[in-house]
């Protein structure tokens, strides 16, 4: 995971002087950006029980569902085991003034929350509607634990911590999408009843208690390692540490912002520069 950089840059002394006091490392280079800016895409999503029981679940009938498609895929290579558990997706906009989509969707045929760890969720027929915001406007930090080189860095991701409520506003016009999909007529042979966040939340008060109580994320961790030329970049336009001769940072902590979409393929890109731009500067 490239957060864990992080610890190597402070271990060595380079960082935000306050930080490193904290642990009685001396410092060698000030880079107050280090761990700063970090940025994830939350993750909300509405859930509907099904009529059928053609998706995805861990009840009896769902497991024994579940064998049969692993042996369809083994021998076959077929059936709902043969492609990702994301069966579509796409970009809306949370309303008409929004110039580009801010809001990915996921469709799951599975009653997917909490990261998959909701087994009540789980256990019935359904599938899910995720709202991702892909832009969002909140800032998180990765700092040191301890001195301990062994110990894993403290991450605090901060989602929906953005003053002007941005984030969390554009989950709440994502969710009261995800309903109008989910009750439209193209799915009427399927949704029997909304099973998250309930039909007893319907007022953007209501709807925001829930967001909090049930957000995720989609694990997309940028921005600790900022790219730029300001007083908070940790690395240059070619890659190398602000300070450091012959030391590069090449993953996705070094965007200044968060991409509207998977990070993979951004970050595989980066990795393909990276190498053509040292090649460069070593020929």
């Amino acid at each position: 995971m490239h957060l864990t950089h992080h610890n190597c840059f402070w271990l060595s002394g380079v960082g935000p002087a306050d930080e490193l006091a904290k642990h009685n490392i001396k410092q060698h280079l000030e880079l107050p950006g280090v761990g700063k800016n970090l940025q994830e895409h939350p993750d909300v999503c509405v859930g509907f029980t099904s009529k059928k029981r053609d998706g995805i679940s861990i009840s009896i009938v769902g497991l024994f569902q579940l064998a049969c498609q692993f042996f369809n895929y083994l021998f076959r290579k077929k059936g709902q085991l043969r492609a990702s558990i994301s069966e579509a997706g796409g970009y809306i906009k949370s309303s008409p003034s929004v110039e580009v989509p801010d809001i990915q969707l996921h469709f799951l045929p599975v009653l997917f929350d909490d990261n998959g760890r909701n087994l009540r969720a789980l256990s019935k027929e359904g599938f899910s509607i995720h709202v991702c915001v892909v832009r969002p406007e909140s800032r998180g930090e990765v700092t040191l634990q301890s001195a301990d080189p062994l110990a894993p860095p403290q991450i605090e991701l901060n989602l929906l911590s953005d003053e002007n409520k941005h984030d969390v506003d554009i989950l709440i016009k994502g969710i009261r999408k995800d309903r109008e999909y989910g009750n439209s007529p193209a799915l009427a042979g399927y949704t029997l009843q909304e099973f998250f966040p309930g039909k007893d939340k319907q007022t953007d008060a209501e709807i925001e208690e829930d967001i909090h109580e049930r957000l995720g994320n989609v694990y997309h961790l940028v921005g600790t390692c900022k790219m730029g030329a300001d007083s908070m970049a940790v690395v240059d336009d070619r890659l190398r540490v602000h300070g450091i001769k012959s030391l590069r940072v090449v993953d996705a902590s070094i965007m200044p912002k968060i991409n509207s979409g998977n990070t993979n393929a951004p970050t595989i890109m980066i990795a393909e520069k990276a190498s053509d731009m040292i090649l460069e500067d070593n020929s």
